[in-house]
């Protein structure tokens, strides 16, 4: 849990910071863009090893894959929102003389709020996975790690309470961001 929860929201921190980047930074755009696209369709499965070598056997590189996985799905998300702000909302703030930093979290970050939220619901999805196969490549403990184990022995009792945990695990996440859109949007509307 605690590899999902911090992976996840230093993902979405880098997805929302990368997103308004690439919004006002064409160029920045066009250089990183390919690389990320590259990560993203590259198997996890096979990403985790070099990871595992990289980062070490410990949480960092369970941390590591979530963060590879949550990030993408906000940064997508946000970045087709805050596209689509419209142009006369744009005009006025550059009228009014807002700075970007006041624009960023007086009109886009509200505006992509939606958009957040379903990249996130998607991110925290996959964060569980990630960490789960975090776990069974490299790790000594955690629910993926026991069900590795669990695999090992021919435990199919055990195997199948760590699937229920890691599922609700993953929909209380899921709902949890659910609940909490509805309150954040609903103010902003």
């Amino acid at each position: 849990m605690a590899e999902v929860i911090q992976g996840a929201a230093i993902g979405t921190v880098m997805g929302i910071v990368l997103a308004m980047s690439f919004t006002h930074i064409a160029w920045l755009r066009k250089l990183l863009m390919p690389l990320i696209v590259v990560a993203q369709v590259t198997p996890k499965i096979s990403i985790a090893p070099l990871i595992i070598l990289w980062v070490g056997l410990g949480i960092g590189s369970k941390i590591a894959l979530v963060i590879l996985v949550t990030f993408y799905p906000v940064l997508i998300n946000m970045l087709s929102r805050l596209e689509a702000i419209p142009p006369t909302v744009k005009d006025l703030s550059r009228i009014t003389g807002m700075g970007a930093f006041r624009r960023a979290l007086t009109i886009e970050l509200p505006f992509s709020l939606p958009a957040l939220a379903a990249g996130l619901k998607l991110g925290l999805i996959q964060g569980v996975t990630a960490a789960v196969i975090g776990e069974f490549i490299g790790a000594q403990a955690g629910l993926g790690y026991l069900e590795k184990q669990a695999q090992e022995n021919a435990d199919i009792q055990l195997v199948i309470i760590c699937l229920l945990l890691l599922s609700s695990f993953g929909f209380l996440l899921y709902a949890l961001v659910g609940f909490v859109e509805k309150r954040v949007v609903k103010r902003f509307d």
